[in-house]
């Protein structure tokens, strides 16, 4: 039995030391569409934001601008969901700031990446429950475990 439960527990650590090592390459990052962005360090006192699909995530760079700057684009993403970025981050941006809202076609309407099962995907861990159509509690667990997801198919 504890023989066992010792196996268990090492196939289990070994699991997550490959989970740990996959969400650090970059191939697991670029499939996120730049959700990665925010798992990381967001600075506080932010003076310029923006946020949008893919233009705002590839064509907007504050690192010249001599202002605290931050991109909350992501690609793909829908008006709905960049507000609830904003929302989300609100604490982190000055009460005066300026934000860049980047209006691609279609982002506003039922276009075909919103209708498919895996649009909310890379907002889980970012957002909250609530801010997340169609929320799964089983969904949110395969997304914490994508090398074993990955294996798995």
């Amino acid at each position: 039995m504890i023989k066992l439960l010792l196996i268990l527990v090492a196939l289990v650590l070994l699991e997550e030391t490959a989970e740990c090592f996959y969400k650090h390459t970059q191939r697991y990052k670029n499939s996120l569409g730049g959700a990665a962005n925010f798992t990381g360090y967001i600075p506080d006192e932010l003076e310029i934001v923006n946020n949008g699909s893919g233009p705002a995530y590839y064509g907007i760079n504050y690192e010249y601008s001599g202002m605290n700057g931050f991109n909350f684009g992501t690609a793909p993403q829908s008006l709905k969901n960049g507000f609830r970025m904003l929302k989300r981050f609100h604490e982190k941006i000055r009460p005066q700031a300026i934000i860049i809202i980047i209006m691609c076609p279609l982002s506003f309407g039922n276009n075909l990446y919103r209708l498919r099962k895996n649009n909310m995907d890379k907002f889980y861990g970012i957002l909250p429950p609530e801010d997340i159509d169609g929320y799964s509690f089983t969904r949110a667990l395969m997304l914490r475990h994508p090398f074993m997801c990955k294996v798995l198919r």
